[in-house]
């Protein structure tokens, strides 16, 4: 995510309100119309670690009640293995500055625009 918006009123008795974020700003001439951010944390992930450690566990387990001389270095390298296998999530702050006049919201991140009547979440 770039730097936040912070917004400001306009010089100026007018009511207008300014979202900056050190880069681009989006400008409401209005006052009577609304200027606010929304914002996010988007995670990606893929399946769940459980769903992925667990049958590695279980087949491990398996092995472990086969074999009881399995000595420790050996037991170790395979949960180490194991715990190698989960993947970590990752996530994203996503931040929008929105303009709203007479039921039209414009949706801004600070490179794309977006012009709608529709409520969107980021």
């Amino acid at each position: 995510m770039s730097q936040p918006f912070e917004i400001t009123p306009l010089p100026g008795d007018g009511g207008g309100r300014v979202a900056f974020n050190g880069a681009t700003r989006l400008t409401v001439l209005e006052a009577d119309a609304r200027l606010f951010r929304r914002r996010a944390v988007k995670v990606s992930t893929t399946k769940p670690p459980a769903e992925t450690v667990l049958p590695l566990l279980n087949e491990l387990a398996g092995q472990l009640v086969a074999d009881l001389s399995i000595d420790g270095e050996t037991l170790s390298a395979r949960l180490a293995h194991i715990a190698q296998q989960i993947k970590p999530t990752t996530s994203t702050q996503v931040e929008w500055a929105v303009a709203e006049l007479n039921g039209v919201r414009v949706y801004f991140d600070g490179q794309d625009v977006v012009v709608t009547q529709r409520d969107l979440q980021p």
